[in-house]
């Protein structure tokens, strides 16, 4: 079975991530990696608590151990997390791995599973 990956950076109010992550979860995307773009995001909780969502504060200290310091632009903190998803996703043993802003949804043409 092919396995799907979704990973995004995200800074967006509770209700657009609930919708997002239920979104994607309900079409058959076997995981979420969420990277908080503020680590204080009461969303880190919320979602941590989910079977298929992974969750990453990005705190001054993941900047530090991943970028040596938070990328201004906010395309830099994406690659970057791209990047540690990419990890994350492949150890969940993802196939397809997909980077979509958290305000996107994947529309697929037929059934992911």
């Amino acid at each position: 079975m092919t396995r799907v990956a979704v990973i995004s950076t995200v800074r967006a109010p509770l209700q657009e991530l609930r919708m997002f992550t239920n979104y994607h979860l309900n079409i058959g995307i076997n995981k979420i990696i969420l990277f908080f773009d503020d680590p204080l995001d009461t969303g880190i909780d919320l979602f941590s608590q989910y079977k298929h969502v992974n969750t990453v504060a990005c705190t001054a200290e993941y900047w530090s151990r991943k970028a040596g310091n938070k990328p201004v632009a906010i395309e830099a903190r994406q690659v970057v997390n791209v990047n540690e998803g990419v990890r994350i996703a492949l150890r969940e043993k993802c196939d397809w791995i997909v980077h979509i802003d958290s305000d996107e949804l994947i529309s697929p043409s037929t059934k992911i599973r």
